[in-house]
């Protein structure tokens, strides 16, 4: 059973954007000048350079990166670009530029700036694997730009008994993985027991599929096991609980799928000291459906008792029990009723229109005649004339949304209006089927999206603001003037915990590590996907998983204009680009909110005819010397959507 798993990965983007005045650590002159995405100096002097009869013209450089944090594992990349302009803010063309990074490794590196006074490199991580900040620095001649990403993702997870009877033996198993899910092989892990009990090992290197496993023997009481490896910049904690009485299900319980409409039998075992507990009353309930027969049951001579579940309806539901007296111990399990008889299907793309090149989500929907969704039915997808294009997989399988999906991938040449049609049938029964149509669009739009390495703080200290832009360009990277960008942000994850005091190494304290010295404010805390699946900002039946009536994240952050009359930003949810294709916005969001919930920002661009669009994930960052101040509890100490780290607890 994958238990409760929360990373205490260093501060991370946090301190990387609250840093925005620290000196480039890669740059040996002092003075060299750093600049924010809107182009203003944040410190260091433009126009370094020594007495001379016919000095150089100041340079202006501003570095942006299309996103402010990259993916370990070295299938994700970042979009590094460098604007050297005069000291009127002229593009300047042919500037000899070089770019340095501390980390990562940079590759198609331009020379020279085009005729945009731009120029561009990419930063990959290939096999470099650690939780890190990377400062990239462009130079041109004496004049310097950086921009700081942070590499996030790397993390444990584990595996192992929840509960123990005191006695027993907790073997866990520890996989290390990147941001991209590749298993790390050969990397040492250190182990911790909170309590001080015995393990089989203390320090053990990973094997080919990224995994150690771990024996807590003998155990005596709750504990919590901590895991740490890549220099201390990625670790995880573990934690069970050690009972006189404990209550098990049966493995073949655990993750059931029952077809609805029929009585399905669900076996719990009670043990006390090893030992079964024989002719005890427990009451059995659940969360959808019904039980088929009594909720009181008495164990048997094995310390078993049995209770019949069914539903009229598919989907998931909780089976609980407790002790009739006291109600200690108890437990619960999660269970699936599902459809088998399939009905009706109906089929929808992502995005009708595609551009020449791009890709769209086909997906079919399986119901039965009651419009429960239908699992495990395998769908084909077919068309008669693809115009270049074509569908991958050809088939898919239906998972417990009744939903199988595959992607269709546009030709180079456009098409007319609806000319392509995707057929969708079952392979069981082809006369349930259906269709949709796509239209293939030449590209002719780029959108990016950027930020840099400042947070504000502002209104009493009780918000924070990040400046982000947006740049629209054509296929030729030409920056478009005028060009509408609509804008949107909707919450991907938030998280339930609190922050805490951890060292240098990232560790919270333990009675176990020598000299331990608190250095910094960590998140402590368990990832929670958004409710809003279909992201209609409503509560829609099934969204509410927690049971508190109401969707979490509820739109943790605001998308705002800058207050500088002379840039182009935001008017009423969209802007106009400017002469250089460029516009201006703010992320603004509460204080106590920071590090609590990711969201995404999206940009619609239209021009020429065409639309384009963008997407930026970010966290919400703390302010950096609040991160750092140990001696005052930082404004996000806890976190607004609760505590607990159960995702499907209110509290």
């Amino acid at each position: 059973m994958i238990k409760r798993l929360f990373g205490a990965l260093l501060i991370g983007s946090a301190v990387m954007l609250g840093a925005c005045a620290q000196p480039d650590p890669l740059d040996e002159s002092e003075g060299a000048a750093q600049y924010n995405a809107n182009g203003e100096l944040i410190s260091g002097n433009p126009e370094l350079g020594g007495a001379s009869a016919a000095p150089e013209p100041p340079l202006r450089i501003r570095v942006l990166a299309d996103k402010n944090s990259i993916t370990t594992g070295g299938s994700d990349s970042a979009t590094i670009t460098a604007l050297v302009t005069d000291e009127d803010n002229v593009a300047v063309a042919g500037q000899s530029v070089s770019f340095r990074s501390s980390g990562g490794i940079l590759q198609g590196l331009a020379t020279e700036t085009d005729a945009n006074g731009e120029a561009q490199a990419s930063l990959v991580l290939a096999q470099d694997f650690e939780q890190q900040e990377i400062t990239v620095t462009v130079s041109a001649g004496d004049d310097v730009g950086t921009v700081i990403l942070s590499a996030s993702g790397t993390r444990f997870t584990v595996s192992g008994p929840e509960s123990l009877v005191r006695g027993d033996t907790a073997e866990l198993t520890v996989t290390l993985v990147a941001g991209n899910d590749e298993p790390i092989a050969n990397r040492e892990v250190l182990i911790s027991s909170s309590y001080g009990h015995s393990l089989s090992d203390n320090a053990v290197s990973t094997d080919s599929e990224g995994r150690v496993v771990i024996a807590v023997e003998n155990v005596q009481h709750d504990d919590e096991i901590t895991f740490s490896a890549l220099g201390g910049s990625v670790t995880s904690m573990y934690e069970f609980d050690v009972a006189e009485d404990l209550l098990t299900f049966a493995e073949s319980v655990q993750n059931a799928e029952y077809e609805v409409g029929t009585n399905n039998a669900v076996t719990v075992t009670w043990m006390s000291n090893t030992g079964p507990v024989v002719d005890e009353q427990l009451r059995f309930s659940i969360t959808s459906g019904q039980l088929a027969s009594s909720a009181v049951v008495r164990t048997n001579e094995q310390g078993n008792a049995t209770v019949l579940v069914t539903s009229l309806n598919a989907g998931p539901a909780t089976v609980a029990v407790e002790a009739v007296a006291g109600g200690n111990p108890a437990t619960q399990v999660g269970v699936e009723f599902i459809a088998t008889i399939p009905s009706e299907l109906a089929v929808d793309s992502s995005s009708s229109r595609v551009a020449t090149g791009d890709t769209s989500t086909i997906a079919a929907v399986v119901t039965d005649s009651s419009g429960n969704p239908v699992k495990n039915q395998k769908v084909m997808f077919s068309s008669t004339n693809l115009k270049g294009g074509q569908i991958s997989p050809a088939s898919a399988t239906t998972d417990n949304t009744g939903t199988a999906s595959v992607i269709f991938t546009a030709g180079d040449q456009a098409t007319v209006q609806d000319e392509i049609e995707i057929h969708a049938r079952l392979v069981e029964n082809n006369g349930i089927q259906n269709s949709t149509f796509l239209t293939v669009a030449e590209r002719v739009l780029n959108v990016t999206i950027g930020t840099s390495n400042l947070i504000e703080e502002r209104s009493l200290a009780t918000q924070y603001v990040m400046p982000f832009v947006v740049q629209v360009a054509d296929g030729s990277a030409t920056p478009l003037e005028n060009a509408t960008v609509e804008l949107s942000v909707e919450p991907v994850h938030y998280y339930k915990g609190t922050m805490r005091l951890v060292n240098r190494d990232g560790l919270p304290y333990s009675a176990l590590i020598e000299n331990w010295t608190a250095t910094s404010w960590s998140r402590h805390a368990a990832l929670c996907d958004s409710e809003d699946d279909n992201g209609n900002r409503l509560l829609d039946p099934g969204e509410d998983f927690n049971g508190n009536s109401e969707l979490d994240p509820q739109d943790p952050v605001l998308l705002g204009p800058v207050l500088d009359e002379d840039i182009a930003t935001l008017v009423g949810g969209s802007l106009q680009t400017d002469a250089r294709g460029s516009g201006f916005f703010e992320m603004v969001y509460p204080a106590s909110t920071a590090r609590w919930a990711e969201v995404k920002i999206t940009a619609r661009a239209q021009a020429l005819g065409a639309e384009a669009e963008a997407t930026f994930v970010t966290s919400l960052p703390l302010l950096a010397t609040r991160a750092n101040n140990v001696s005052a509890s930082p404004p996000n100490a806890r976190s607004p959507y609760g505590i607990s780290f159960d995702c499907s607890d209110p509290d």
